[in-house]
């Protein structure tokens, strides 16, 4: 058994340690656990009453020091096989998961498990402070096992198995091995252990993360837009009325706008036939604007047609088309490679095309002039058709998930001793898909029959509704990375291994917009905090 004595910082042998300084020389628990000392002081010897540097937990609870934890004072044991968690974790009354000796802990104390695995199904959060020993003999009184010995930690699929809860105590965790297995929901990380803002030490930890999961591929909206009929009642224009005698003196009525029962577009009412005063004929009305109305309007887009006057009326003008949208992008650019939360990796999907513009309702259609004897009132104009509405733009491709053994989201990096780092595959980002069809505008309404023409002539037609716009197409999502360290502000520069996966692949963009970039496979990679 060798021993090692400390005076003022100084590491001696008994005889020399007293050579030099007598009653000042205290046993070295820390150097024993850098050093592989076999065994604890021995008589006469402070190691019952001296602690270790950081945590708290006396020499003789520590088992690489003794020949395992002296008392259940030491702290909370678990024993998958002979424990239940009804128990008080005490050394003969031990817990079986270690999700209830974390609930049970109290600062200052240790948390003991037998190598082997766990029975823990949900995941475990440990806090700050806990030392927690696993590989241990437990059939021996919780004694250190063998250099490979662990305490295996394997939950169910799609959760993080271990996080270590941020605070000002430090924490240690010793022998254990984390495995997070890949869960099925599309997009989904699997991240081994989350270190929270905590000064952390891994000692002789495995750590196996699965596969991230292939991001959800985009498809085509298939929201109603409306008939793709023109003549379809709910956005074709109303008919004018016919010539008529019936009470002269008063306007014959245009054909009513129709307004898209989908979207904002009406078409212009028809205007009024004329009317007859005094036995002398009205010109017909000019037609009303379909809408919306743009501005500017070069082209005349939706303009109500003229009413018959000293020349005949003219029919609306056919509405505008929807306007273009633009195509979104695949996530792509530094702000694309997604960020870090305690619960896990967050992905970039690809952005989602706009929605498509309506089309502008048709004019209204001129309304003819009457005539004085008989007295006739001259037939109205039928009114513009509805605008067609526009296509659902289509969803971005959802980001692929990542593999990531540790993620570190304190400002300090954490200690890290014989630990081995096992990285699955990212993801694949999901494929973008193209936006929906746009609808059709309606047809205009014909304008109402004249009388005995060409003496009460007919008035005109509206305007044909203008066609909406097709929804933008999306990007591709992002490909997930498969990453040793994930970490926000400090990682590790030694102490570990890392054995990577493959990047995931770039989910393909449909339209015009940006290609989406692939996934990163590194031992280390800085990315931000959610």
């Amino acid at each position: 058994m060798r021993m090692t004595w400390l005076y003022r910082g100084t590491a001696f042998s008994l005889l020399a340690c007293l050579a030099v300084g007598g009653a000042g020389c205290v046993f070295s628990g820390t150097y024993c656990e850098e050093y592989g000392c076999d065994g604890a002081g021995g008589a006469g010897s402070t190691s019952s009453t001296t602690t270790t540097s950081s945590t708290g937990v006396a020499m003789d609870c520590i088992p690489t020091e003794t020949a395992g934890p002296k008392d259940s004072t030491c702290g909370i044991f678990v024993d998958p096989q002979n424990g239940a968690d009804s128990n008080p974790g005490t050394l003969t009354s031990p817990k079986k998961t270690l999700g209830s000796a974390a609930t049970a802990w109290t600062s200052g104390k240790a948390i003991y498990a037998c190598a082997g695995a766990l029975t823990d199904t949900q995941a475990v959060s440990l806090p700050a402070g806990v030392v927690l020993y696993g590989g241990l003999d437990c059939a021996a009184g919780y004694k250190a096992g063998t250099a490979s010995a662990r305490t295996t930690l394997a939950p169910a699929a799609g959760v993080i198995p271990l996080t270590l809860a941020g605070g000002a105590a430090p924490t240690e965790v010793h022998a254990l091995t984390v495995t997070a297995s890949a869960a099925s929901t599309a997009g989904s990380s699997a991240v081994g252990v989350v270190i929270d803002d905590v000064k952390a030490t891994l000692d002789r930890v495995d750590v196996t993360a699965g596969d991230g999961v292939n991001g959800l591929a985009a498809t085509t909206p298939t929201d109603n837009v409306g008939s793709q009929n023109p003549n379809d009642p709910s956005v074709k224009g109303t008919d004018g009325n016919p010539a008529n005698t019936t009470t002269p003196a008063t306007k014959n009525p245009g054909g009513p706008g129709v307004v898209n029962p989908l979207c904002t577009s009406t078409g212009g009412s028809g205007g009024d036939g004329g009317e007859v005063l005094g036995m002398v004929a009205q010109s017909g009305v000019t037609g009303s604007d379909g809408q919306v109305l743009p501005v500017p309007n070069p082209n005349s887009f939706g303009l109500g047609g003229p009413g018959e006057g000293a020349i005949v009326c003219m029919p609306g003008h056919d509405g505008s088309p929807g306007g273009a949208v633009t195509d979104g992008d695949g996530a792509h650019g530094p702000t694309s490679i997604g960020t870090l939360a305690l619960d896990g990796y967050h992905g970039t999907p690809g952005t989602a095309g706009p929605d498509g513009k309506p089309g502008q309702g048709g004019g209204g259609g001129g309304g003819a002039k009457g005539k004085g004897s008989p007295a006739t009132r001259g037939a109205s104009g039928g009114s513009g058709g509805a605008g067609g509405c526009g296509g659902k733009g289509a969803p971005g491709g959802g980001a692929g998930g990542s593999s990531i053994a540790l993620l570190v989201l304190g400002t300090s990096a954490p200690t890290l001793t014989s630990v081995t780092l096992h990285v699955g595959k990212g993801g694949d980002g999901g494929a973008g898909a193209l936006g929906e069809s746009a609808g059709v505008g309606g047809n205009g309404g014909g304008g109402g029959l004249g009388t005995g023409a060409p003496t009460t002539p007919a008035a005109c037609n509206g305007g044909r509704g203008g066609a909406g716009s097709n929804g933008a197409s999306s990007g591709g999502g992002r490909g997930g990375h498969s990453l040793g360290i994930a970490f926000v502000t400090a990682a590790p520069t030694s102490g570990y291994t890392v054995q990577k996966g493959a990047p995931g692949q770039a989910g393909a963009t449909a339209g015009a917009g940006a290609q989406a970039e692939p996934g990163v496979a590194a031992d280390t990679q800085a990315l931000p905090a959610q």
